[in-house]
């Protein structure tokens, strides 16, 4: 005779949390940092380097592979990081890995030496409301997380609900 089976053994299903990985200018740590605990609150991990590098290991393999684990590219802009080859690395291997690529003004500034790789995407203000653009970056994160919607084109078609 066979036993039943039951729902009440079975493990409760629990959603993954999102990730973004934290592209910032080495002269915007406290906001990466700041970035990290606001998404922290609402249930999202940040990942901004070099903070979460363990000591002894290799600095570009760990980047590399937080972006592959990643669901989006942050990218905390500055005029500095506008110059960064290490901020445009991780973004052409966010976009690389078809990830959702979320730039955020941190100041009105024009994209410059990025200005190629960020023409098709809906810009967030941080100086318009740390609350808001955080909200906003979740928002688009969630949406582009569902099934529907591919990675690569999520932050491009961002609801008007998310539009300035």
């Amino acid at each position: 005779m066979m036993a039943a089976m039951t729902d009440a053994g079975s493990p409760p299903i629990t959603p993954k949390r999102l990730s973004a990985f934290i592209s910032h200018h080495s002269s915007q740590v406290e906001t990466a940092r700041r970035l990290k605990r606001l998404l922290a609150a609402r249930g999202t991990d940040g990942w901004p380097a070099p903070d979460d590098i363990a000591a002894g290991t290799a600095f570009d393999q760990s980047i590399v592979d937080q972006i592959d684990r990643s669901d989006a590219i942050v990218l905390l802009f500055c005029p500095q990081s506008g110059q960064s080859r290490h901020v445009k690395r991780g973004l052409v291997l966010g976009e690389d890995s078809n990830k959702i690529i979320l730039p955020v003004r941190l100041e009105v500034v024009r994209a410059q030496g990025l200005a190629y790789w960020l023409k098709d995407y809906q810009w967030i203000d941080w100086f318009a409301g740390e609350e808001q653009a955080v909200d906003r970056i979740v928002g688009a994160m969630t949406a582009g997380a569902a099934p529907a919607v591919s990675p690569g084109t999520a932050a491009r078609q961002m609801p008007t609900a998310l539009a300035p």
